[in-house]
């Protein structure tokens, strides 16, 4: 998670939403306003050359709390799209472990095999020398099936590790070792009961979720900002 860049770019864009919070919820910048007459301009206190002037704006009643309210929605949402590249990347390396752990296997297993119909050969060998000739025949076929499958699974390794490595973010070639038998993980929830676990906390789903109410909270906000503001 650390290495990876979906992930470390799927953070940046939340904290850059999280940073858009003080900006919404602040009045607008003051204005300084400075005037020059070239012929003096007679007041009842005295001829005047200049005038300066301060003016703050203050947005319709609520407008500011709205816009903040959409911005802290984006915000979550941002966060439930981190969570979900999180996920994403944690799914892809699991399922790449367990498929060249599940290959390991299968060549380990594949090899004891063959070790052990080598030894059945020599038996069926010795009895051919005193008459038994098609079992000899079968045996070798067997084996030479054996010893492909092997050759087969051994050649598809550096793939596995491949996809291995990359979803580590690290390089394709770098070696893994062989793997031990992994535990086993087993779902023991029905279907139904998985969606509703999914509804309730899958963050694709609540980023959606945050989405539509920042929407919603947008609607309101467009609608007071064609109010009138008031400025002092």
């Amino acid at each position: 998670l650390y290495h990876s860049p979906k992930v470390e770019a799927a953070y940046q864009r939340w904290a850059a939403a999280a940073e858009r919070l003080p900006q919404v919820r602040s009045l607008p910048d003051p204005r300084v306003n400075f005037g020059f007459f070239l012929d003096e301009v007679e007041t009842r206190t005295g001829a005047q050359q200049a005038r300066v002037g301060v003016s703050q704006s203050f947005p319709w009643p609520g407008l500011l709390s709205d816009r903040e309210d959409a911005a802290a929605m984006a915000a979550r949402a941002a966060w439930r799209q981190f969570e979900a590249a999180r996920l994403e990347v944690t799914k892809r390396v699991v399922e790449s472990l367990h498929e060249l752990a599940y290959l390991d296997a299968a060549i380990r297993i594949t090899g004891e095999n063959l070790e052990l119909l080598s030894s059945f050969e020599e038996i069926v060998r010795a009895r051919y020398r005193v008459g038994s000739g098609p079992e000899l025949i079968r045996v070798q076929v067997e084996l030479g099936q054996l010893e492909d499958r092997l050759a087969q699974l051994r050649a598809m390794r550096p793939t596995y590790v491949a996809d291995l490595n990359a979803a580590l973010n690290r390089p394709t070639d770098a070696p893994v070792a062989e793997f031990a038998e992994l535990p086993g993980r087993v779902a023991s929830i029905d279907g139904p009961a998985l969606a509703k676990i999914a509804r309730r906390s899958n963050p694709v789903l609540l980023a959606l979720d945050e989405r539509i109410e920042e929407q919603r909270i947008n609607s309101e906000v467009a609608r007071k900002q064609g109010l009138p503001d008031f400025t002092v």
